[in-house]
């Protein structure tokens, strides 16, 4: 497992907000670098980019506590589309 901080969790969170140039990856709305990227994966997270999507405040809330499977599966086919089996081997 890799958990990174300070200026490394700050390119990384930068890296994942420019891949996905700066939108939500569910509702297109814009979304500025400071915004913690949201770790798509269950059990323990690694801080890499293919497991991290940018997602607007209210869906990433969604994500947490609403429309949890919708969202999920939003996150998880994009991961998919970009990686590949590096992603699949993830779940």
């Amino acid at each position: 497992m890799m958990r990174l901080s300070g200026k490394k969790l700050r390119k990384l969170n930068n890296d994942i907000h420019d891949r996905d140039h700066h939108q939500c990856i569910v509702c297109g709305v814009y979304v500025p670098n400071g915004i913690k990227f949201h770790h798509e994966r269950s059990g323990l997270k690694n801080d890499c980019i293919e497991e991290g999507v940018t997602l607007c405040y209210a869906c990433h809330q969604q994500r947490h506590f609403g429309a949890v499977a919708k969202i999920r599966k939003i996150c998880r086919d994009y991961l998919t589309k970009l990686y590949g089996e590096r992603w699949h081997g993830r779940r």
